[in-house]
């Protein structure tokens, strides 16, 4: 519950990461979506960064438009086609590269004592929404 984005190393802990979001995003019986007949991607990735917002990232609409937009990811038209924890996993990789590449005092500075993975959301927010 400590880690930060900026310090992970998503290499070593991508299987942790995948399972957990595979879990949280499931369809079927005790799956978490009230239609248990469909996956629960945004909702997987808004319990992950209610639970950690330093390192867990929101991927909705607008921020799967702006992956696939900037980075050519493969989300189709909505979050759920072609969503899936090996997706979720590599947008977090380009999110920690985007804010090293940016400088993180730089990127905190944007909005000071707000998570960055915070900060990012409403980055991609914007970004998709145009």
């Amino acid at each position: 519950m400590k880690l930060s984005l900026i310090k992970l190393d998503l290499q070593e802990r991508s299987d942790a990461v995948m399972t957990v979001y595979r879990e949280l995003s499931a369809k079927g019986t005790g799956a978490l979506h009230a239609n248990q007949a469909k996956h629960f991607h945004v909702g997987a990735t808004k319990i992950l960064h209610f639970l950690n917002p330093e390192l867990f990232i929101i991927i909705d609409s607008n921020a799967s438009r702006a992956f696939r937009t900037a980075w050519k990811l493969p989300f189709r038209g909505t979050t759920q086609p072609g969503y899936s924890a090996h997706l979720y996993l590599e947008c977090m990789k380009l999110v920690q590269m985007d804010i090293s590449t940016y400088g993180l005092e730089r990127f905190r500075a944007l909005e000071p004592g707000v998570p960055v993975t915070r900060i990012y959301d409403k980055l991609t927010f914007i970004t998709g929404s145009k």
